[in-house]
């Protein structure tokens, strides 16, 4: 991934022109840094991963957790990129498969207190699978098919992460527990999308932050600009959104009539995603208001 750094940044610049420099050689630093601070990067990946796993909250009507895992995972890919990001996340599965009690607590339990290979060989275990994969698609996509930092080709790549996740997870949880793919899909898969897609919009806004994929040649804006919200961003939060509530009335066909804590479940991850998805674009919009107050390159673009 090709990336230029014009120039060191000033104490006289405007706050967002150093920020944008210092992101910028952040990532010139990840790229160029010597392979035991890479080293320590996968290993700092692999712990914030294991942290996150520990904010979990057990569902009455499934054996998978909801857990902060697949931000992290999708962010470290995004961030240490094609290879180093799928290490982060062998390394915390691997670490955790030889007892390192760093997965999601079971209900009742402590924190740090869930190790073992039969995490990783049980129902759940698909999903620590696929983060290692989905880590590896986000960084090669951020890598090798994004020219810029903008935030809906970020959140392609993260929601291609997610799918991914899924695909595995599903698939294990199918095959150990002989469930049909109604069952798989209400306990393993339905409940999970809105917070999922939450995950990826605030994956693809630290993403689209903190990463520097470098500028396409007919960019001439420089560092510095902060986009404000622009069309296609609605466009794709509302496509997001609108399929979220789309399929709220399936819900109850998916996981059969009896089902009602599925279902109720999916309506306030809905709306607590929905709320999040407006937060974040809010947010955003905000932030380049005040950068580049009454600008051109505040006013909305495509």
């Amino acid at each position: 991934m090709a990336t230029a750094y014009a120039r060191r940044g000033s104490v006289a610049d405007p706050w967002w022109i150093r920020w944008d420099l210092f992101l910028r050689h952040l990532t010139e630093f990840r790229e160029e840094a010597a392979w035991p601070v890479r080293f320590a990067l996968v290993l700092l990946f692999a712990g914030l991963t294991g942290l996150s796993a520990q904010l979990a909250f057990a569902l009455p009507f499934t054996p998978v957790p909801l857990t902060a895992q697949v931000l992290l995972a999708l962010v470290a890919g995004g961030f240490l990129g094609r290879y180093l990001g799928p290490l982060s996340q062998i390394a915390y599965v691997a670490l955790g498969f030889l007892g390192l009690p760093w997965f999601a607590a079971n209900v009742g339990s402590p924190w740090f207190s869930v190790g073992g290979a039969g995490v990783v060989l049980g129902a759940s275990g698909g999903y620590l699978l696929g983060l290692i994969v989905a880590a590896g698609l986000v960084g090669w996509l951020v890598d090798r098919r994004l020219p810029e930092r903008r935030f809906v080709p970020m959140l392609g790549a993260l929601l291609a992460g997610v799918a991914v996740i899924y695909a595995m997870g599903a698939l294990q949880f199918q095959l150990l527990l002989h469930t049909s793919w109604t069952t798989t899909l209400a306990e393993a898969v339905v409940p999970f999308f809105p917070g999922d897609v939450l995950k990826a919009v605030v994956g693809a806004g630290i993403l689209s932050a903190v990463v520097s994929t470098g500028r396409s040649s007919s960019d001439e804006s420089g560092p510095g600009v902060v986009r404000a919200v622009s069309r296609r961003d609605l466009l794709a939060a509302g496509g997001l959104l609108g399929a979220i509530w789309a399929l709220a009335p399936l819900v109850p066909w998916v996981a059969g009539t009896d089902s009602a804590s599925i279902q109720a479940y999916y309506l306030l991850s809905a709306g607590v995603s929905s709320v999040g998805v407006a937060l974040a674009l809010t947010a955003r919009w905000a932030m380049a208001r005040r950068a580049t107050p009454g600008s051109p390159s505040g006013a909305p673009g495509a």
